[in-house]
């Protein structure tokens, strides 16, 4: 659907020096961070004809091993090392990019968003997107920006845009929401101001990095600008000219869960046909094929992943359709943090070292994020 896309031109000056777009977003470590305890792989039977994956993401545990793989025969093997790889998937719709409308600065917010950008000095290029997803744009090539193994959200705007005021809360009580969850970081930097709406302090400087983005992303310089991930971005209000604040929240929390739900770092588990039938990410979501299910005892069927106590009794399982059992607690998700097992636990973590996921050894489940029943892993 075509969306009459509303902003306000220019912050930068329309002549003068040209800028340096500055390239120093931080390349997050690929991978999660594994515990001191040491890392895990699945040591898997060739003759076995399913069993998990664990090429995609790092994993932690406690010592001595408590998660092993059931084979054929009721036969166990013990998990030990784990191997490390990227994995990525994407899934974009596209609707048709809608036309702007402007406003011109002042002299004065010309002069001081010149200021902000004083580092630069070199013209940056206009990134050509291929293609759209809903009103924002989107580029296959760039990956999602994280801080503390968290997707990075962007609103640039400044105080005297009426089009900023439009949106500005709407934008921020959606990222809050995020934010306290654990699930992003966001930031909304008012480039005339240099302040962070979205903290209770003061800022006097937009840093080095977030002027990068809003840069590379619109080297024309309007606001507002919504980056969004660093892979997606838009230019102005996408439903402002039907005065939808509605439809904008909608879409931003369509793509942020999108955003979230394409993590990068996954502990997958696969059936004999190589399907991926659950998923556990360094966000701390969950995805099963299946459903999850507490119960006082949890007996896995051939072909499934187990969690077991140190005394070799099975506390849980992940089965070849994507069933979890646990025997302790419920499957909530949404916990505000998961730093307390009990005793030895199968953990994921993030790449700070913080803990996302665990099934401890009495079979409960822990997890920051959602957990997803009859999903798509």
């Amino acid at each position: 659907m075509s969306q009459d896309r509303v902003s306000c031109y220019s912050v930068k000056p329309d002549k003068g020096r040209v800028f340096l777009l500055i390239f120093c977003l931080t390349i997050l470590a690929l991978g999660l961070t594994i515990i001191s305890f040491g890392e895990i792989k699945i040591q898997q039977d060739q003759s076995s004809p399913s069993g998990y994956d664990g090429k995609d993401s790092k994993v932690g545990m406690a010592n001595p091993a408590a998660v092993y793989y059931k084979k054929l025969g009721y036969e166990y093997q013990i998990v030990n090392n784990l191997h490390t790889d990227q994995f990525a998937t994407q899934t974009i719709t596209t609707s048709e990019k809608g036309g702007d409308s402007s406003i011109k600065e002042t002299q004065q917010q010309k002069t001081a968003n010149q200021n902000a950008a004083q580092n630069t000095t070199q013209q940056p290029t206009t990134l050509i997107p291929d293609g759209t997803d809903g009103t924002f744009q989107y580029r296959n090539d760039l990956n999602i920006c994280k801080q503390d193994g968290k997707p990075i959200i962007y609103l640039f705007s400044t105080s005297w845009c009426p089009h900023c005021q439009w949106i500005k809360d709407t934008f921020d009580k959606v990222v809050n929401e995020y934010v306290s969850q654990g699930k992003i970081v966001a930031y909304h930097w008012q480039l005339d101001t240099h302040d962070d709406t979205l903290t209770s302090a003061v800022e006097t400087q937009v840093p080095a990095e977030a002027l990068a983005v809003y840069n590379k992303f619109n080297p024309d310089g309007s606001i507002p600008t919504f980056v969004f991930g660093c892979k997606y971005w838009r230019i102005g209000n996408g439903y402002e000219s039907q005065n939808d604040l509605a439809a904008e929240e909608t879409e931003f929390r369509a793509l942020i869960d999108k955003i979230i739900a394409s993590d990068l770092h996954k502990f997958t588990i696969k059936n004999s046909s190589g399907t991926s039938v659950a998923s556990l990410s360094d966000l701390g979501a969950i995805v099963l094929s299946g459903i999850c299910t507490a119960q006082a005892t949890c007996t896995p069927p051939d072909n499934s992943f187990i969690v077991q106590n140190s005394s070799g009794e099975t506390v849980g399982y992940i089965d070849s359709s994507g069933n979890l059992c646990i025997e302790t607690g419920d499957c909530t998700g949404g916990s505000a943090n998961c730093n307390s097992p009990n005793g030895q636990a199968f953990l994921i973590q993030d790449s700070s070292g913080t803990t996302q996921i665990y099934i401890d050894q009495t079979g409960d489940l822990c997890l920051t994020g959602t957990l997803t029943q009859s999903g798509s892993p």
